[in-house]
């Protein structure tokens, strides 16, 4: 299966928004930051770009990837309903941001998200929740790609995204 095909699969998939309003509202972000459309395989932001906003994906699938010297792209996360993306250490991004399919995000400028998590404890506990969660699949995925093949791979990522789901709709 090539990684385009994979990518289709995985838009289609995920077009529908798993988050309502509702999860929305009960997030303490909620109502801070602005809404943005993106249609399918538009850029979000390139590699290098300055990291001005952080992002929370409402609908559609984000594809996190870098892009080699080669000019093969490199696929490091996927991004759906509920995750944050763009939250980097630096001043610029590290990686770029596509839009699988037509997506929907929330963005948070940078500066503001900084203030508010150190005035709002609920604000620093949910961004402290989404980094801790990052770090863990961070760590899972570095050992599925030292430690399997590409078949276990494949199977690896298709297991975690049916459980993503199942716990996007609890």
């Amino acid at each position: 299966m090539t990684a385009l095909t994979l990518d289709t699969r995985l838009a289609a998939s995920v077009h529908a928004p798993v988050f309502g309003q509702a999860a929305e509202e009960k997030s303490a972000l909620a109502g801070l930051g602005s809404v943005s459309h993106y249609a399918r395989n538009n850029t979000i932001y390139s590699e290098g770009d300055g990291a001005e906003y952080s992002y929370k994906v409402v609908a559609g699938a984000v594809r996190l990837a870098k892009m080699l010297s080669d000019g093969r792209r490199q696929v490091a996360q996927f991004a759906l309903p509920g995750d944050f993306f763009g939250i980097d250490w630096l001043d610029e991004h590290s990686m770029t941001a596509e839009a699988l399919n037509d997506v929907s995000v929330i963005c948070y400028r940078r500066g503001r998200l900084e203030r508010l998590s150190d005035e709002n404890h609920a604000i620093r506990a949910e961004l402290f929740s989404t980094l801790r969660h990052d770090l863990w699949a961070a760590q899972n995925h570095l050992v599925i790609l030292g430690r399997q093949s590409a078949l276990e791979r494949v199977a690896s990522f298709l297991l975690q995204l049916i459980d993503r789901r199942k716990d996007a709709r609890k």
